[in-house]
This record gives structure tokens, C-alpha cells and sequence, in this order.
């Protein structure tokens, strides 16, 4: 009897594993019809089966003359490893979820990355709402289980878009390529790992809370991320955690953006178009922040933090027209002082705020800025901390706070454009060099 459970046991794990591998395959959509054709019908794929493991591909192309929807139903959880759609004239629909039942359509791959091809040849534009590819639900949701890759590819004569308007989930990196365009707009997407945009443009809804829940949305370079399209009566507020790292925010609108978290990693541009683009939350990191376009870049009611320990953070106009603390808007600076006592070196022993580009008449009064110094000290050197290449002549500080255990003495060099501030742990220390040392400007102990 032993023997004989085991000899079931082997064949029936034999029969699996063959299953398993037959599963493994390429299917090609091959009914001709135009709308409520069900993912689960194997006589609708060549070959007969349905795309349901880790290691088969959807293959959704070309199957007549006709610029009509293709809708594919999905009525139960389904997996696949790569999604491709090669099309002239037909615009496909995947709808997960029949309204009622919570599925999902999960891209997960069994070896390297999960992968979404849309390539658009030489045919119609669809335009960005149904996109070649629109996938889209009842109830469902779009899970990335292992990291994807996305690559939307135009042609010279030809658009390509893919449309994701239902909830995205999961924790993978998700890359997207290709000159083409790929449109998020839920706002309830539980998605919580990163997308890097390394080509083309991913646009965002009209909604500030789009992959607000991400670890981070990051424009590399080449890449745009789009903040919504659609003109709005009252400025969208996004929470997205936005990263530049080379690449470019767009306002793809004439009204107001705003934004709540930006990373600066490298260099980023912010092109306002012909609104404005408003950051009044927090912009972090060590780069560049340029304005790249017309409208009005506004820093206004905002906090900055340059470094990711010790860093320089610079803002940059070369076109269009550019705010930098307001009355009413102040900015508030974060600065972290580590110098070893000798003569301190911005981004290494201090962090520094850089302004350039500012147009006349909009010098920046330091009656709009705050600054909190934390860190361990500098020593007896003065940190140049701020520096913009218009600042009003004898302004000075909203306010400075410490951290505790610091102390600091702000010294204004108007000539230089530039304000600094020696940053001790010792009050004696800090009493002694302001009897002793020779400054630049003004001081002023707080």
C-alpha cells in the first residue's frame, strides 16, 4: 500500500510539473469580437488556453481593419508575466473586475522583471483617455508583485498610450520607458513601492492624491511627470512624493499646481507651462532645482531641507517668472551645522541654500525667512549658509531657532549676498567671539 501512494504520489506531481510547464506559453488574443469577451475563454487565445502563471504572455495585436474596442472581461484573479500590445487601429480595454468582486490582475514574473509593452505603429491616436491600452475596472485592482517594466513606443507618425484608471497596488519598482505616454489617476491606489520614469511621460490625474502612497515617483533623466492635464477652478493639491533626479515636473494645465513633497536627488527641472506651480510643503535633497519653462514657479510656505546628511540645494531661474518667499509666504530653512572647528566647506561641514536667476524687483527680503540650525556646532568659522544674487540691502531674518545645546550669531554680508551664522555648543565659546573675531556685516546672537 506504501508503495503503491508513493508511485500516486510521483505521477501526480508528474502530471503538475507538466501542466505546469505547458502553462508556461505565449497566447494571442484571437476573437474578433468587439466587446464583452471573457479573459477565461481559452477559445478566445491561440492557442487554445488562457495567460494565467508567472511566465505567460498576453499578446494583444493587430486582428483586423477596424479602429474598435477591444474589451476583455476579467471575472477572477489572474496572473501573467508580460502584457503586449502591437497594434495599428484597434484599441484595446482590459477590464479587471466585474463590479462586484474585488479581483485583480497581478503582473508577476517567475525569472527577472514583470514587462507591459504597448507599441503603437503607424496607425490611429487614440488620445489619452482610451489609450491603445486602457486597462481599467468595476471594483478590481492592478497589482505589481514583482518589479515591471512598462515601454510605451511611438513611431514618427503615431501616438502610443497606456491608461491605467484603476487602483494600482503592491510594493515593486516599477520602470517605465519608451517615448510614449502612460496615464495613473486613482486616487485610492494602495501602490507603495517606486516608479521611475526614464523615457517619455507619465501624466498624474487631476487628483492630489494619486500614488501618494508611494515610496516615491521619480523623474529620471529623459523622463516628465505630467501633474494632471484637465484645467481645475481651485489649485490641485498634490501629495505625491515626487523625487527629480534629472528629469522634469510638468504643469500640463493653465491653473495652479501644488505641491507638498519633492525631492531634489541630482538635478530637476519644473516647468510651469502656462500656469503656475506653487511648493508649499517640503523640498529636500542635494541639486538643482531649475524653473524650465514659462508661468510662475512660486516657493511659497515652504520648508527646505538641502541634504540628505549635509548638502547644497539650489534653485535656479532661467525663464518665466519666479517667487522665492513672499510676504505672508515665508520659507523656512533647515540647516545642519558639523564643522570640525576649521574653515567650513558648504555641503560638507553645512548645508546651503543657493538662489540665482531672481529678475529685478523681486530681490528677496529676509524678513520672508526663517532658519533653524541643528547639528553639532561649527566652531569659531561663520557658515555661509544662504545666498540668493538679489537680496534687499539691510533686511534681516524673520527668526532663527536652535536646536538645543546650540548657539548661533547670523552674520549679514549684504555686499556678498550672502548671510552666514557661527554655530556653537558653548555659550562662553560663542561670548568670546563676538568680543574677538573680525566679521563680515552684521551680527545678531539669538
Amino acid at each position: 500500500m506504501k508503495a503503491t501512494s508513493s508511485l500516486a504520489a510521483t505521477l501526480a506531481m508528474a502530471v503538475f510539473m507538466s501542466a505546469g510547464i505547458a502553462n508556461a506559453a505565449d497566447f494571442t488574443w484571437a476573437n474578433a469580437a468587439t466587446a464583452n469577451q471573457d479573459w477565461f475563454g481559452s477559445g478566445n487565445w491561440s492557442p487554445t488556453g488562457v495567460p494565467n502563471s508567472d511566465s505567460d504572455t498576453a499578446i494583444l495585436s493587430e486582428i483586423d481593419t477596424y479602429a474598435s474596442s477591444r474589451v476583455l472581461f476579467q471575472r477572477e484573479n489572474a496572473t501573467v508575466s508580460v502584457v503586449r500590445v502591437d497594434s495599428a487601429t484597434n484599441i484595446w480595454q482590459i477590464t479587471v473586475d466585474d463590479w462586484w468582486s474585488g479581483k485583480l490582475m497581478v503582473l508577476k514574473a517567475a525569472s527577472g522583471n514583470a514587462v507591459v509593452e504597448v507599441k503603437n505603429f503607424g496607425g490611429i491616436d487614440p488620445g489619452g483617455y482610451y489609450g491603445n491600452l486602457r486597462i481599467s475596472t468595476g471594483n478590481g485592482m492592478l497589482r505589481f508583485e514583482s518589479d515591471t517594466d512598462i515601454t510605451v513606443t511611438n513611431d514618427s507618425v503615431s501616438k502610443a498610450y497606456l491608461v491605467t484608471p484603476l487602483p494600482l497596488a503592491g510594493g515593486a519598482t516599477v520602470n517605465k520607458y519608451g517615448n510614449g505616454q502612460w496615464t495613473v489617476e486613482n486616487p485610492d491606489s494602495a501602490f507603495s513601492g517606486t516608479i521611475n520614469v526614464y523615457n517619455g511621460t507619465l501624466v498624474l490625474g487631476n487628483n492630489g492624491n494619486v500614488l501618494n502612497s508611494a515610496a516615491a515617483v521619480v523623474a529620471q533623466t529623459g523622463g516628465k511627470i505630467n501633474m494632471g492635464t484637465q484645467w481645475q477652478p481651485t489649485p490641485t493639491v498634490y501629495n505625491t512624493p515626487v523625487a527629480l533626479n534629472g528629469g522634469t515636473m510638468v504643469n500640463g494645465s493653465s491653473d495652479e499646481r501644488q505641491y507638498k513633497n519633492v525631492t531634489v536627488r541630482s538635478t530637476g527641472g519644473v516647468d510651469p507651462g502656462w500656469g503656475k506651480s506653487t511648493f508649499n510643503g517640503v523640498i529636500s535633497g542635494t541639486g538643482t532645482f531649475s524653473q524650465a519653462g514659462d508661468g510662475e514657479l512660486r516657493i511659497l510656505n515652504c520648508a527646505i531641507k538641502p541634504g540628505f546628511s549635509t548638502g547644497i540645494l539650489n534653485f535656479n531661474r532661467t525663464k518665466g517668472d519666479f517667487w522665492f518667499a513672499t510676504n505672508g509666504a515665508p520659507v523656512t530653512l533647515s540647516i545642519d551645522v558639523n564643522g570640525s572647528g576649521g574653515v567650513p566647506v558648504p555641503g560638507v561641514n553645512h548645508d546651503q541654500v543657493n538662489v540665482t536667476g531672481l529678475q529685478a524687483g523681486k530681490d528677496v527680503d529676509l524678513a520672508n525667512v526663517n532658519v533653524v540650525f541643528s547639528g553639532t556646532g561649527g566652531g569659531a568659522a561663520t557658515n555661509w549658509f544662504f545666498t540668493a544674487n538679489l537680496i534687499v540691502n539691510g533686511s534681516e531674518l524673520a527668526s532663527v531657532s536652535n536646536a538645543p545645546n546650540l548657539y548661533s550669531t547670523i552674520v549679514y554680508d549684504y555686499d556678498g549676498n550672502r548671510v552666514g551664522a557661527i554655530v556653537t555648543p558653548e555659550p562662553t565659546a560663542l561670548l568670546a567671539l563676538a568680543f574677538g573675531a573680525l566679521l563680515l556685516g552684521r551680527r545678531r546672537r539669538v
